[in-house]
């Protein structure tokens, strides 16, 4: 089997923008107000308090903007795990982690959207898939015993389709009298 390639990272807006940091601080704060918190992209709370940080790392009001934000995020994550929209909750987690890096969220968070993302694909496929996921669960920390789970389940999930396979052209074989010989229901079988 090939080395699982890498699930594509979600694009996350890390735009800083230049200007004094008074005025970086006012339009932070006026897209606090307006609910700008992550979007559009180069306008909002995020890339303004991280503007403000680029300058003055130790900006207080920056910081505490980007705790309220991150406030933010969790909560829109925990409704897209719960509203199972696993694609917007990849891009609030990388976009927490951007915000507050080390925010206790992030580990945990990371754990629960592989849960629910590697859970899926094995319950509605598309099964190429599982292995990319199941190294980015490992990545973010998910247990080995849960990985060991996960990789003894996608074994069997790939026996079973491949004996369905094997089954469908059997019937399809028998169903054409093709019994014996080349391309026959005995050597598929075999």
């Amino acid at each position: 089997m090939p080395p699982p390639t890498p699930l594509p990272a979600p694009a996350v807006d890390t735009s800083i923008v230049r200007g004094q940091v008074e005025d970086l601080l006012e339009k932070a704060s006026r897209a606090m107000f307006e609910r700008r918190f992550t979007a559009p992209r180069g306008a909002n709370a995020l890339v303004y308090y991280r503007s403000v940080l680029a300058v003055d790392p130790t900006n207080g009001e920056a910081l505490d903007g980007l705790r309220r934000v991150s406030h933010v995020l969790i909560s829109r994550f925990n409704d897209d795990i719960a509203q199972q929209h696993y694609n917007r909750a990849s891009l609030v987690l990388a976009t927490l982690r951007l915000a507050e890096p080390s925010n206790a969220h992030v580990r945990p968070f990371g754990i629960e959207l592989s849960n629910a993302l590697v859970n899926q694909a094995l319950t509605n496929g598309p099964l190429a898939t599982v292995p990319a996921l199941i190294a980015q669960a490992a990545r973010r920390g998910v247990p080995a015993a849960q990985i060991a789970t996960w990789q003894s389940a996608l074994t069997g999930l790939q026996a079973k389709r491949q004996i369905q396979k094997i089954a469908g052209q059997i019937a399809r074989r028998i169903d054409a009298n093709r019994l014996t010989g080349p391309a026959s229901a005995q050597t598929a079988l075999a």
